[in-house]
């Protein structure tokens, strides 16, 4: 009977929330934890590489072709980054492949899809969040205090998000010189 009061008790907004939480914990368990923390890492992991990589690579481009130096840095660079998102993601493939075959599957596809509602949660409750700023109200006040999931997804992406960003400091900054690519 529980059950069914809670249903009965969402609005519009709470299915809309609900549909997309529910993707990512059906995409996380159909992928695994492995991969979903792979497929993610693989874009950061693949600019930071090229980030610092990439001016080495130029380095060797303009030796075999003859191109200017701007066009072996753009080109070094875009090699690297998928060069280094193929491999994460390869290797979180086979990760997730061993895993299954020493019979570990089955967690890392709860895991994942745990992972999968948080980082589906990270990008529903960003996306509201800049959304609901401003003139701009894409759900209304009254709506969102009706709604059982919306606070629940704002609380648990301000959590993220503040865990997350107390390791920025790690990241180097975008635009800050940190190769000899960037020059001129």
């Amino acid at each position: 009977m529980c059950i069914i009061s809670f249903f009965i008790l969402m609005s519009n907004i709470d299915i809309i929330l609900g549909i997309l939480l529910s993707i990512g914990i059906v995409r996380g368990f159909m992928k695994g934890f492995v991969w979903e923390v792979a497929s993610l890492l693989s874009v950061f992991v693949a600019l930071w590489v090229a980030i610092h990589f990439s001016a080495m690579a130029a380095g060797y481009l303009s030796e075999v072709f003859s191109l200017s130096m701007k066009t072996n840095q753009v080109i070094s660079f875009v090699i690297v980054f998928l060069l280094t998102f193929v491999m994460v993601r390869t290797t979180g493939k086979m990760l997730t492949k061993i895993l299954e075959s020493v019979s570990l599957g089955l967690p890392n596809r709860i895991a994942g899809a745990v992972f999968g509602m948080f980082k589906w949660s990270l990008i529903v409750g960003t996306s509201l969040m800049y959304l609901n700023r401003g003139a701009l109200e894409l759900i209304p006040k009254e709506s969102s205090d009706h709604s059982l999931l919306y606070a629940p997804i704002m609380e648990m992406n301000d959590w993220i998000r503040t865990h997350i960003f107390q390791y920025k400091d790690l990241l180097p900054k975008i635009g800050e010189q940190t190769s000899p690519m960037v020059q001129s």
